[in-house]
């Protein structure tokens, strides 16, 4: 370890009712996402260009937080994962090949909604729904298996210090249009506790402004009863 983290930390860690997961908040922002964008490809009127062009931007807003998510994989949780199970690892790679084929082709077919119009844009955007629905349930299986079996591998290799340690280092590394985004996605699907901790974490550890940034997103994205219980509970004013 090479940095020194509060003892009282680990400690509400270790004594929480779940075990550690470098996964569960970022993946409920994501399910969420998924879903919510699922839903509205299957509710939108596509012989509407506004609407085929809205739908399209958010298809390629969310690929983007999907390869971002997959980087910081890469970058942060791999190593792990392979020093402690090789098999586990090459599993994972093989997962993220196969979405990033699945993303790419679904781009394609956002970009083609664009440029139809009339029958065939409306044919087009059913296409997108079913494909988007099929990648939701195969990208479901996915998450579960780095939730289940790559974090219980991750859990018997290191330390819960090791573990925080670098879930603090991929979050800090994340630029701040990126943290937004993610927020955005993530604090609607996350339950009371897991709010709380993320804007008492930034609160505690980022600049003030990338807080205030994070909050105002909280205040937009929750529902005022929501978001007024993460307030009393950190003393938030205003």
């Amino acid at each position: 370890m090479t940095a020194t983290i509060d003892p009282a930390i680990l400690e509400a860690i270790e004594a929480a009712p779940v075990p550690y997961d470098f996964f569960r908040e970022v993946h409920k922002g994501l399910r969420n996402a998924l879903f919510d964008l699922t839903v509205a490809c299957g509710a939108a009127d596509f012989d509407d260009p506004l609407t085929c062009d809205r739908i399209a931007a958010r298809v390629h807003g969310l690929v983007s937080l999907f390869h971002s998510h997959h980087g910081h994989e890469d970058d942060f949780i791999k190593p792990l994962i392979q020093a402690a199970d090789p098999r586990l690892d090459a599993i994972v790679d093989s997962g993220h090949a196969e979405i990033d084929s699945d993303l790419l082709e679904i781009e394609a077919m956002a970009d083609g909604l664009v440029a139809a119009s009339g029958p065939v844009a409306v044919a087009a955007g059913l296409d997108l729904y079913r494909r988007l629905a099929l990648f939701t349930a195969s990208y479901l299986a996915h998450m579960a298996f780095e939730e289940g079996a790559v974090m219980e591998r991750l859990r018997t290799s290191l330390s819960t210090a090791e573990l925080f340690e670098v879930d603090m280092a991929l979050r800090g590394s994340i630029p701040l249009d990126k943290l937004l985004a993610f927020a955005a996605i993530m604090l609607p699907a996350m339950n009371t506790e897991e709010r709380t901790a993320m804007l008492g974490g930034l609160r505690a550890g980022a600049p003030d402004e990338v807080f205030e940034q994070v909050r105002a997103v909280a205040v937009r994205c929750l529902e005022p009863q929501d978001y007024g219980t993460i307030a009393d509970r950190l003393g938030l004013v205003g």
